[in-house]
């Protein structure tokens, strides 16, 4: 443990016709010099690393839910003129673009989603394709909304997941991310890496 070392006071100098007195000064060890001076030279080098250097903390999955659900479940252009999907791509550029990493299907529309993808998935899977698929809801567990051949992904994935993206917003400089844009961006490196 490193410990404050105060400055000697006036009153504490030794005086030229007195025996010289004792510092109160703490004597540190050359262990615990060495390590203060190893800090002190990590702090100043690393206010001058680039974001992708810096240690990341890793998440546990109930840290990275909490973090999820206190996102908006939609986030307004940061200025009138710029793109709803300009945040996004910011982030997934971020993350190296997982998205390009792999085909995809997009379905969309009102009703039936949800059916029309658990097909696909079904047919894709029976053809010996690798499937992934993001749904949402989750009904019971948060990691049902990405799958990866049928399974949920394992709790650890899901957590580091959530932990690099969360670095990607800080990296990319992103203000604030929807839900959904965190919850995508997390399937994309899921698929992009399975």
């Amino acid at each position: 443990r490193a410990r404050a070392v105060p400055p000697l006071a006036m009153s504490e100098m030794p005086r030229a016709e007195s025996a010289p007195a004792k510092a109160t000064r703490p004597v540190l060890s050359e262990t615990e010099r060495s390590a203060i001076m190893t800090l002190r030279m990590i702090a100043d080098a690393s206010a001058h690393w680039p974001a992708r250097y810096t240690a990341r903390v890793a998440l546990t999955l109930p840290e990275a839910q909490a973090w999820l659900y206190g996102l908006p479940s939609l986030a307004a252009s940061p200025t009138p003129d710029a793109s709803p999907l300009d945040r996004m791509r910011a982030l997934l550029a971020a993350l190296g673009n997982p998205e390009q990493r792999f085909k995809s299907i997009h379905v969309a529309g009102t009703k039936g989603k949800g059916s029309i993808c658990a097909m696909l998935d079904s047919v894709l899977r029976a053809s010996g394709q690798r499937v992934g698929l993001t749904t949402s809801p989750h009904l019971i567990d948060f990691r049902e909304r990405i799958r990866i051949d049928g399974a949920v992904v394992a709790t650890e994935t899901a957590a580091d997941l959530a932990t690099r993206v969360q670095a990607a917003q800080q990296t990319a400089g992103i203000e604030t991310l929807s839900f959904f844009e965190a919850v995508t961006a997390m399937a994309f490196l899921a698929f992009a890496e399975a």
